[in-house]
């Protein structure tokens, strides 16, 4: 079994304490080139640091938070309160989100990597009858059955 190494625990715990990731591996003793490189997320020790500290149960709940978030503000009219809704409030939850997203690597960079990721399209029948594409009829697997 892989297991991650002390550089990169300590790296993980740098994270929350630096200005960018290459800071806290320079912290953790990698060079600052390797630093800088982000090679690191190729490794298997880091993976599975990561999937223990940052389970994508986590992410997907705090995503989820994300979509559903609203900002409201309370003003007091005469002797009512009122409750006014300002929208979508995402930014700090936004910056969490992408640094996470940003550590497990699940970003395509520059390069042509796609990282690591699942995509799940839902089709209507009919769409996939359009284009070809043939419905599953097992009902045990087919949400309408």
């Amino acid at each position: 079994m892989v297991m991650p190494t002390i550089r990169h625990r300590k790296a993980l715990r740098n994270i929350g304490n630096s200005r960018t990731e290459a800071e806290a591996l320079v912290k953790a003793n990698y060079s600052p080139s390797y630093a800088r490189s982000g090679q690191i997320k190729k490794t298997k020790g880091w993976q599975v640091l990561l999937d223990k500290s940052l389970p994508d149960s986590k992410l997907m709940k705090r995503h989820q938070e994300l979509l559903d978030k609203r900002d409201t503000q309370v003003i007091v009219v005469g002797e009512e309160k009122v409750k006014i809704d300002l929208g979508p409030e995402t930014n700090a939850v936004k910056s969490g989100l992408d640094m996470a997203y940003k550590l497990k690597n699940r970003y395509p960079n520059e390069k042509g990597d796609n990282g690591n990721k699942t995509l799940i399209l839902i089709v209507s029948g009919e769409s996939a009858s359009r284009y070809g594409v043939h419905p599953n009829t097992d009902t045990e697997n087919n949400s309408t059955g």
